[in-house]
């Protein structure tokens, strides 16, 4: 039960940084991505403080995984805004949604996590899930440049999931807290540093606009993380952590769309929500 309720937490968390992007989106005219970012790893970082009943604990050993988390961050960042603006939105963000697998097969392979035909039935139907949710009508142009950038935010987020999961088990969700804290802080940091030198213009009118939004993101994503965390403590794997939680923030975020901004959701949409829905349910049991 209290794994449920958990899901549903992080589920919703998701969710609802999703929507936020949007807004932030949309309210800042698509600018002020970098100190977008950083505000959104600070307000999250500050998040992690204030939870950490056990009271901060710095460890040099949680450096190395903190610092490998943020270039994973960074790449994610980076070369997922780049990859949108010289290629496919749809495709781009299939490619770096199938992401999330990365981690189940890691904990299934290297670490020998329990599975059974119902979590291999989920991840495949999330698969063509993730497909159709994000289908794009009419023909995609590929370039070189696409595919390096795609590639380099698949391998960057790829590597944000896979370190917070082998910290969790190196320090046996001890100091869990502390890794997100230091990590954060360096993106945070980076984040910073990258919107100093490429959006020094846009930095002011974005934030004038939408300077609540990052902080609002970043208080989700912290809690997202933090359910996360508590998920790995209760001894939940991760190959049923991150596909759930992902494949239930998609199916919210499209609710949401469809009834709230009413957005049309075309035929490959509607089947891609309702197997994504299916594929939960397969994960969950």
């Amino acid at each position: 039960m209290k794994a449920a309720v958990l899901l549903i937490l992080v589920i919703l968390a998701t969710a609802f940084q999703n929507v936020i992007k949007k807004i932030y989106g949309v309210k800042a005219d698509g600018k002020g991505t970098f100190i977008f970012s950083s505000i959104v790893c600070a307000a999250a970082a500050i998040f992690f403080l204030l939870t950490d009943r056990d009271g901060f604990t710095f460890n040099s050993s949680l450096i190395p995984y903190s610092l490998i988390f943020a270039v994973g961050y960074a790449s994610i960042t980076v070369f997922s805004v780049l990859a949108i603006k010289c290629g496919s939105l749809a495709l781009s963000s299939l490619i770096f949604s199938y992401s999330l697998m990365v981690p189940a097969l890691f904990g299934i392979i290297y670490y020998g996590e329990p599975t059974s035909w119902k979590l291999y039935a989920g991840l495949a139907l999330l698969v063509i899930s993730l497909a159709l949710v994000n289908k794009e009508e009419g023909e995609i142009t590929i370039s070189l440049k696409w595919i390096i950038y795609v590639v380099l935010a698949f391998l960057g987020n790829s590597l944000c999931l896979v370190v917070m999961q082998v910290q969790n088990v190196d320090f046996d969700t001890k100091l869990s807290s502390e890794f997100m804290v230091i990590a954060l802080v360096i993106v945070a940091a980076a984040m910073a540093i990258m919107a100093a030198i490429f959006e020094t213009k846009e930095i002011a009118p974005a934030m004038k606009k939408a300077w609540y939004m990052p902080i609002l993101n970043g208080t989700a994503n912290g809690l997202a993380n933090f359910m996360i965390l508590l998920l790995y403590t209760i001894g939940m794997s991760a190959s049923i952590v991150q596909p759930v939680s992902s494949a239930g923030g998609i199916i919210v975020t499209a609710a949401i769309s469809l009834f709230i901004y009413h957005e049309k959701l075309s035929k490959y949409q509607i089947a891609g929500v309702i197997l994504g829905t299916v594929s939960v349910a397969f994960l969950s049991l």
